[in-house]
C-alpha cells in the first residue's frame, strides 16, 4: 500500500506546491520548450511535440482518473494526521488549563561569571514563571591591608530571592547577598574591610533552588476558556483535513500531483541510469585504452630487449646483452671498440663465487692502457704470453658462444663498480663510491672485495679496485692469489 500511495502523506503535505507547479495552464497549440515533456491540464495529457518547425503542446489523451485504492489510502493518511493533531491538542489544552506547577524540582536558576559595565559580576538568571528562593556559592578575594592577593580567598554562601524572569547582577553590596563573606575574610587575613571582590581564579559559582512559588494569581475560568478555544480550533483543522480527503476534486488533484511526481522521478531515474551507462562505457574505453597502451609499451620493451640480446642494437643499461651478460655501459654512439659493455652473469664460472687468481704466471710487456674499450686489447696481449691467471680465466669464458670476453681495463672496471653500486654510468671521469644507503649492497653476486683489471702499473703490479668502497689502487701484486675476476665484453 505504501508503494501504491507514493507516500501519500508526503503528497498531502506538499500537495499545494505540487498542484501549483503541475496545474499551470497548458493550451493546445501553445509553444513549449522541451520535446517529450508531458503535463496534465483540464483532464487531458499534453505532450510537447514538434509541429512543422515549432515545439507545441498537443493533447494525446484524457488523463487517467484516480483509482479507489489511492483514494482510500489518501483518506486513511488524512484520518491518521487528524487523530495526531487532536491528540497533540489535548495535551496542550491540559497544559493551558492547569495552574503552573511550581516546585523546587522543576524550577531552576542559573549563575555565570560575566560583566556589568566594567565590573566583574555574578549573573543569576531565572527564566521561568515562578519566584524562587536560591542558595548560591561563590569565591571572593579578601583584602590583606590594602593589597589583594590571589591566595587570599574564601568561598561564601548566601540565600536570597530570585523573581520570575529576573536577571540579577551581583557586583556591589556583595555582603547583602553573601552576609558572612566579610567575617570570613577577616578570619582569614586578620584585616577588617567592607570591600571584597569576586574571584575568577578559583572555583566557579553555583546556585540551587530551595523553594518555588507562582507569583501571580491563576484564573481557572479564563485558562479553561483558552484551552477550549484552542481545542476547537485544532478540531476544525483536523476535520478540514479529513473533509478535503473525501472531495473528488481534491483527490483528483492529489492523484495528478502524485502522477506528475512519479513521471518526474522515473525520468530522473532513466536519465541517471543513462548517465551511469555512459560513464561506465567511458571508463571501460579508458581502461581498454590503458591496457592497450600498457601492452604496446610492454611489447615495445620486450622487442627492444630481444633486439639487444640478439643483435646488440638499441640496448639500455640493465638489458641482457648478446653474450648473455648484463649491459652496464653505453658510450652513446659507436666507438672504434663498439658502443656497449656487458659483464658476465652470476655463476658464469660454474660456481656461485667469482674465482680468485693471480694476474699472470709470467712477466709481460707493460700494458698501460686504462681507457674504456682497451680491456679487450690488453687481454689479447696477456693471453698471448700467459698460460694461467686472470686474463686466461676471463678469455676462457664463452658465454652465448662469444669468444671475446676479456679482463676489464681500469676505467671499465670503475664503470662496472658504479653500476653495481647504483650509480649512473657513462661518465668515466666520475669514480665509484659507496655513499648512500642504497649503494651499500652490491648487485649480481659480486663481493665487497678487490677485483682485478688488465691495466698494469709496473712489472710487478697492476690496477685493482675494491668494490666495498670504490677505491682503485695500483698496489695489486701480480703474483698474489687474493683478488677476484669477472669477465666483460664490448660490442
Amino acid at each position: 500500500m505504501k508503494r501504491l500511495t507514493l507516500s501519500v502523506w508526503l503528497v498531502l503535505t506538499l500537495i499545494i506546491g505540487l498542484m501549483q507547479a503541475s496545474s499551470a495552464s497548458v493550451t493546445l497549440g501553445a509553444k513549449c520548450s522541451k520535446a517529450g515533456e508531458q503535463r496534465n491540464s483540464s483532464g487531458s495529457i499534453f505532450t510537447c511535440k514538434k509541429y512543422r518547425s515549432k515545439l507545441v503542446w498537443i493533447a494525446d489523451a484524457k488523463a487517467p482518473a484516480y483509482d479507489k485504492a489511492f483514494a482510500s489510502a489518501l483518506l486513511s493518511e488524512a484520518q491518521a494526521r487528524a487523530s495526531q493533531i487532536l491528540a497533540d491538542a489535548k495535551t496542550r489544552a491540559n497544559q493551558i488549563s492547569s495552574p503552573p506547577n511550581c516546585t523546587a524540582r522543576n524550577s531552576t536558576a542559573s549563575v555565570s561569571l560575566g560583566s556589568d559595565g566594567n565590573l566583574l559580576s555574578l549573573i543569576f538568571n531565572n527564566s521561568g514563571v515562578c519566584d524562587l528562593t536560591v542558595r548560591a556559592s561563590a569565591a571572593f578575594l579578601c583584602p590583606d591591608g590594602r593589597v589583594q592577593k590571589i591566595s587570599n580567598y574564601v568561598t561564601s554562601t548566601g540565600i536570597f530571592p530570585l523573581r520570575a524572569g529576573e536577571k540579577l547582577f551581583v557586583n556591589v553590596n556583595i555582603a547583602y547577598f553573601f552576609p558572612q563573606v566579610l567575617n570570613e575574610c577577616r578570619l582569614l587575613t586578620g584585616y577588617s574591610s567592607n570591600l571584597v571582590n569576586i574571584s575568577s581564579y578559583h572555583q566557579p559559582p553555583s546556585v540551587m533552588t530551595l523553594t518555588s512559588t507562582f507569583s501571580g494569581s491563576f484564573n481557572q475560568a479564563e485558562a479553561t476558556k483558552r484551552a477550549n478555544q484552542f481545542l476547537a480550533s485544532e478540531k476544525a483543522r483536523a476535520d478540514q483535513i479529513v473533509s478535503d480527503a473525501r472531495k473528488p476534486e481534491f483527490i483528483a488533484r492529489a492523484w495528478k500531483a502524485a502522477t506528475d511526481a512519479k513521471i518526474a522521478a522515473e525520468r530522473a531515474a532513466a536519465e541517471a541510469e543513462a548517465a551511469a551507462e555512459r560513464a561506465a562505457a567511458e571508463r571501460a574505453a579508458a581502461e581498454a585504452k590503458a591496457a592497450a597502451d600498457a601492452k604496446a609499451a610492454a611489447d615495445a620493451k620486450a622487442a627492444a630487449l630481444a633486439e639487444c640480446a640478439q643483435s646488440g642494437r638499441s640496448c639500455e643499461i640493465g638489458n641482457t646483452g648478446p653474450g648473455g651478460g648484463i649491459v652496464f655501459y653505453d658510450a652513446g654512439s659507436e666507438q672504434p671498440w663498439g658502443r656497449y659493455l656487458e659483464f658476465a652473469p652470476r655463476g658464469w664460472s660454474g660456481s656461485a663465487q667469482d674465482p680468485i687468481t693471480s694476474w699472470c704466471n709470467i712477466d709481460v710487456v707493460l700494458l698501460t692502457q686504462v681507457s674504456i674499450g682497451s680491456g679487450e686489447a690488453n687481454t689479447d696481449s696477456m693471453v698471448a704470453r700467459c698460460t694461467s691467471g686472470a686474463a686466461v680465466i676471463a678469455r676462457t669464458y664463452k658465454g652465448n658462444g662469444k669468444v671475446d670476453w676479456s679482463l676489464p681495463s681500469k676505467d671499465e672496471l670503475n664503470e662496472l663498480c658504479k653500476y653495481l653500486r647504483g650509480q649512473a654510468t657513462g661518465n668515466p671521469k666520475i669514480s665509484c663510491n659507496s655513499s648512500g644507503d642504497e649503494r651499500r649492497i652490491l648487485r649480481e653476486g659480486f663481493f665487497e672485495n678487490y677485483y682485478r683489471t688488465s691495466s698494469e702499473t709496473s712489472a710487478k703490479e697492476a690496477w685493482i679496485q675494491n668494490f666495498r668502497d670504490g677505491y682503485q689502487g695500483n698496489l695489486g701484486p701480480k703474483d698474489a692469489s687474493s683478488y677476484f675476476v669477472r669477465p666483460i665484453r664490448a660490442f
